[in-house]
């Protein structure tokens, strides 16, 4: 491509908004990269987002099951860590009824 200015353009599909610039001015210099980022958005919401917010979630219930769960595990092992740290005393070992 040879050396010199540029005007970049884009265009987008009806339906669609634009969310960044259309249009871009570029210097090309001998050896130069240049990455230029168009963005559109839909003006319909899509089918996903179209009803009603409280659909209930089968993925976002099972994920917050799933997290309640790690982080009992977690706990649970914190405790169990503290419980193996701690050194027992003459009475925590049942050894007082030994003779």
């Amino acid at each position: 491509m040879p050396e010199g200015e540029y005007n970049i353009g884009a265009a987008i599909p009806d339906n669609y908004n634009p969310t960044m610039s259309l249009t871009y001015t570029l210097d090309v210099r001998a050896g130069d990269r240049a990455f230029v980022d168009f963005g559109a958005q839909s003006r319909q919401a899509p089918a996903s987002q179209a009803g009603s917010p409280e659909q209930g979630g089968g993925v976002s219930s099972i994920l917050g099951i799933a997290g309640g769960v790690l982080l009992l595990g977690g706990i649970g092992l914190a405790w169990y860590a503290l419980r193996l740290r701690r050194p027992r005393g003459q009475l925590g070992t049942g050894n007082y009824l030994r003779r």
